[in-house]
C-alpha cells in the first residue's frame, strides 16, 4: 500500500503542492520525491518488500525511467527468474522488478503480472507515459487532464481542488500517450467440469492465492467475521505463517462475535475483538468514512463506518498487511441476487458485478485500510482464482439453494460444521450495528457533495435495489444505472425513521440467517 500523486507535462517542476499531497499523506509512513522539467512526482510509501532499498518514484541509474507504484506483484520473485535472470537488479524489490518488465516488454509486461497494483511508468528520453491497473481494479489510480499536461493520485481527493472532471482509470487497463486500451476483462466463459475437478481446481487456486499474499516476514492481520470466507483465509494463514492475529468487530452477542470466538478459541488463533455500542457510531464517524472512502453506494459507505473503526485497530496493534475475504461473494454467488435471477441473465450479473467491484467493495477496504497505513490483501480475486470462478457453471456456484457450494465442499473436511453451513450475512447486519448507521443515511449526499467527489462520479441507491426494481432483468437494471440515480427523499426519510426507531426505541434483534444443507439429499 503506497500512495502517489504525479504531474507529467510543461513546467512541471514543483508542482505538486503540499494540500495536494495531504490527500495521500496516510497512505504511507514516509514522503519520497522527484522532480524535472516534465515530471513532479510524490510518493507516500509503506515499507513492505525490501523495505531500505525500493525507494520511490524508482529511477533507473541513468534517470531515463521513473516509477511511481501502489500496491503489490505477488509473482515478483518467479517472474525474475524466469524473465531477468540478465536484467542486473539492485534491489530485492518487486518495484523493481516491475520497471525492468516494462523496460523490456512495456504494455505486454502487464500480461506477465499477478498482484494487486497501479502505477505509471515515464520514458523521460520518449517524453512518454504507461499508466496501468491491476486485472480486478484493486489498487486505484485517477487522472485529470488539462492544458498543461496530466496529473495522475491514488485518490480523487488529491484532485478535487482542480475543479475538472477526475477519471478513474478502469480495472484492467493500460493509458498512455496514445489512448486508452484494455488488457483483461473479467468474462463469463463456461468450461464443462465434474464435480471432483471443480472442487480440487477451487482448493488449489484458492490456497495458493493465500500463500502467496503471505510470503512475508511481517506480522498478518485477517479480517475475521466467522463467515466461510474469511475462515478459510485465517485457516490457511494460519497454517503457513506463525504471527497471524484474526481481527474482528460487533456488538457483543452479535452472530459475528459468538461465531469468531468459537473458531478461534478452538484453533487456538489469537483475536482481537473490537466490540462497538451502536452509539459509537456517531454522524461525525459518518462524516469521517465518507471523506476517507470517496464511495458511491450506500450499503458501502455503511460498511466503510465500520471497516474503518477495525483498520484503526490494526494500526493501533502495529500491523501493516492484512487479509480479507472479499470478492468471493461476487465469483461464487455468495448474495441472494445470484439465485434469483434467471439463468438467461446470471452470467451478465457475475460479469456486472466484478466489472463494478474496484468502486464498490475494493474501493472501501482499500481506502480504509489506506486510512490506516495498512495494505489490505484480498487472496480471493488472485487473477487464477478469478479465471477459475469465471469458468464453472452456475450449478457449482449455486447448488441446490446452497451459495458458494463449491467453496464449502472444496473445504468442508478442513473446517467446522457450524462455519461450512453459516448461510452469507452482510457485514453490517452480522455484526449486529446495521440500525445504528441506517438512519444516518439521510446525510450521505450532503457530506459527499461538500467533499466535491462529484466530481468523479454521484452517489447513487444501490445496484442490489436497482436490480430488484427491474425484476432483476440485467438489460433493464444495467440501463437504469447508468443514469446514476439518488434515492428519492422519500425513501431516505422512510430509512431515516425505521432505522430511528429500531435504534432508539426498539432494541433490534441480530438478522440471522439460519444455515445451509452442504449435502441435500436428491
Amino acid at each position: 500500500m503506497c500512495g502517489f500523486i504525479g504531474f507529467f507535462g510543461n513546467n512541471a517542476e514543483n508542482r505538486i503542492c503540499v494540500s495536494m499531497i495531504k490527500g495521500i499523506y496516510e497512505r504511507g509512513e514516509t514522503t519520497e520525491s522527484f522532480s524535472t522539467r516534465r515530471l513532479d512526482a510524490v510518493v507516500r510509501r509503506l515499507k513492505i518488500v525490501d523495505r531500505d532499498n525500493a525507494v520511490q518514484p524508482f529511477r533507473s541509474s541513468d534517470e531515463r525511467y521513473v516509477l511511481i507504484f501502489n500496491g503489490e506483484i505477488f509473482n515478483f520473485k518467479e517472474l525474475q527468474k524466469s524473465h531477468l535472470t540478465d536484467y542486473p537488479l539492485t534491489t530485492h524489490s518487486d518495484t523493481e522488478v516491475l520497471m525492468a518488465l516494462l523496460i523490456r516488454y512495456q504494455k505486454e509486461a502487464l500480461k506477465l503480472l499477478n498482484g494487486q497494483f497501479a502505477f505509471v511508468f515515464f520514458d523521460l528520453e520518449k517524453d512518454s507515459f504507461l499508466a496501468g491497473r491491476d486485472h480486478i481494479g484493486i489498487s486505484p489510480l485517477y487522472y485529470l487532464q488539462d492544458e498543461e499536461g496530466i496529473y495522475f493520485s491514488s485518490t480523487i481527493k488529491c484532485l478535487v481542488p482542480f475543479g475538472r472532471k477526475i477519471q478513474s482509470l478502469a480495472l484492467g487497463s493500460i493509458l498512455t500517450n496514445e489512448g486508452l486500451e484494455s488488457y483483461y476483462k473479467p468474462t463469463v466463459q463456461i468450461i464443462p467440469k465434474d464435480q471432483d475437478r471443480v472442487l480440487e481446481e477451487v482448493h488449489r487456486e484458492i490456497k495458493e492465492a493465500v500463500l502467496r499474499r503471505i510470503d512475508t516476514d511481517l506480522p498478518i492481520a485477517v479480517i475475521y467475521s466467522g463467515g466461510i470466507d474469511s475462515t478459510i483465509v485465517l485457516h490457511l494463514a494460519c497454517q503457513h505463517h506463525a504471527d497471524v492475529t484474526a481481527f474482528t468487530i460487533g456488538k457483543e452477542g452479535s452472530e459475528d462475535f459468538e461465531i469468531s470466538k468459537r473458531f478461534c478459541k478452538e484453533r487456538n488463533i489469537r483475536q482481537i475483538t473490537l466490540p462497538l455500542k451502536s452509539r459509537d457510531l456517531s454522524v461525525r464517524q459518518v462524516r469521517e468514512a465518507i471523506k476517507a472512502t470517496e464511495l458511491t453506494e450506500y450499503l458501502d459507505i455503511i460498511n466503510g463506518v465500520l471497516t474503518m473503526s477495525l483498520f484503526r485497530e490494526i494500526q493501533r496493534h502495529g500491523i501493516k498487511i492484512s487479509l480479507s475475504g472479499d470478492g468471493s461473494d461476487e465469483l461464487f454467488g455468495g448474495y441472494d441476487m445470484y439465485e434469483t435471477i434467471g439463468e438467461k441473465d446470471s452470467n451478465d450479473l457475475f460479469e456486472y458485478k466484478l466489472n463494478h467491484l474496484n468502486r464498490t467493495e475494493l474501493q472501501r477496504v482499500d481506502r480504509t485500510a489506506g486510512s490506516f497505513r495498512v495494505e489490505n490483501r484480498v487472496p480471493f480475486l488472485d487473477i487464477k482464482v478469478i479465471n477459475t470462478a469465471l469458468s464453472l457453471e452456475k450449478k457449482w456456484k449455486i447448488h441446490r439453494g446452497v451459495e458458494k457450494w463449491c467453496v464449502r465442499k472444496a473445504f468442508e473436511k478442513e473446517l467446522p460444521e457450524y462455519i461450512l453451513l453459516r448461510r452469507k450475512n452482510p457485514l453490517s447486519h452480522s455484526s449486529g450495528l446495521h440500525e445504528s448507521i441506517r438512519y444516518k443515511q439521510l446525510f450521505f449526499k450532503g457530506y459527499y457533495n461538500s467533499f466535491n467527489f462529484n466530481l468523479h462520479d454521484s452517489l447513487r441507491r444501490d445496484f442490489s435495489i436497482t436490480l430488484r426494481k427491474n425484476n432483476y432483468i440485467m438489460a433493464e437494471a444495467t440501463k437504469d444505472a447508468q443514469i446514476y440515480q439518488d434515492y428519492s427523499m422519500g425513501h431516505k426519510l422512510g430509512e431515516f425513521l425505521k432505522g430511528f426507531i429500531r435504534f432508539h426505541i426498539v432494541s433490534p434483534n441480530f438478522i440471522r440467517k439460519g444455515n445451509v444443507q452442504l449435502n441435500p439429499s436428491e
